[in-house]
Parts: structure tokens; sequence; C-alpha cells
């Protein structure tokens, strides 16, 4: 009691096409003409140790935080991050303290690539779905399945991190 642990969270995930066949890359593709994409995503008070990583066809990428400030991929150590690659695959650790707020990533995309960013943070959620039963001890009983159409179910959520 009064302990806190820390949670990975997903704050946003895209996938544009498909990376890997099972077929293998032994078919020949058409070459594709860049194109600038942005992604948007929001990063609370409560969310630090922030990691993005993009994988694919990407040419170039630029990162810009809630005040403004940008920093491209060129850039491995900057304001903003610091950026690791190797392949096609990039690692961007952002730098702390995290700007609370709506980021944007403006990818330069040749084809098809993912986008994964995660945090971490004091905040969790458990959930259920519970039905209410009366008799010797009413209350709400977890439901082990699913819920089913047509019968009135409760979804029960507990957060747990929260100071107040």
């Amino acid at each position: 009691i009064g302990e806190s642990s820390v949670s990975s969270v997903t704050l946003f995930s895209y996938q544009k096409g498909v990376l890997f066949s099972l077929e293998g890359s032994h078919k020949r593709t058409r070459r594709q003409a860049t194109k600038q994409e942005a992604h948007r995503f929001w990063i609370d008070s409560l969310v630090d140790k922030v990691v993005i990583i993009i994988q694919g066809a990407i040419w170039a990428f630029t990162i810009r935080n809630p005040t403004g400030s940008t920093q491209s991929s060129a850039l491995n150590h900057g304001p903003l991050a610091e950026i690791q690659s190797i392949g096609g695959i990039y690692r961007v650790l952002l730098s702390s303290p995290v700007h609370t707020g709506e980021w944007t990533l403006m990818l330069h995309s040749k084809g098809n690539y993912t986008v994964h960013i995660q945090g971490q943070s004091t905040l969790d959620f458990l959930h259920y779905f519970a039905v209410q039963v009366d008799g010797r001890h009413p209350g709400l009983l977890k439901m082990d399945s699913s819920p089913t159409e047509g019968v009135p179910v409760y979804l029960v959520v507990t957060a747990t991190g929260l100071s107040q």
C-alpha cells in the first residue's frame, strides 16, 4: 500500500501497408515517390521516458513538441531527442522533462512503415465486466466472458497510480 509501480503505455501506433511478406522479397516492386505524412500524439504529465520506434521505408522525419520546437532525423543529439538508427529502424528517445501536450511526427516515406510510441507511467487501469446480483450477497459479480447482447452489464474500472 502506498507504493507505485511504473507501467509501459502505448501512446500511438500506426502501420502503413505490410512491411514483411511470407512470400519473401523476391518480387520486384515499383519505386514509390516520397510522401510527407504527419502523425499527432498526446503526452500528458503522468508520462515520461517516451520512446518512438519507426521502421520501414522512411527517407527522413521531423518531430515537433507542443512549444513548436523541432528536430530532424539528421540531428542525432538535439534539443528534443536522442536518435539512433540502424538499417531501416529508428529509435527516438525524447529528452526529459518531456513537454506535455500535442506532439507531431512528420515522416517522409518511400513506402510502407510502422510507428510505435511508448512511454512509462505510474497510472494504470484494471477493468472487467460485471452483472448485478441480488439475494443473500447483493452486488456485482465479475463475468468470466465477454458481455452477451441484451444482458445488462457494468464496466468496472479501477485506476491506480493517481495522487488524488
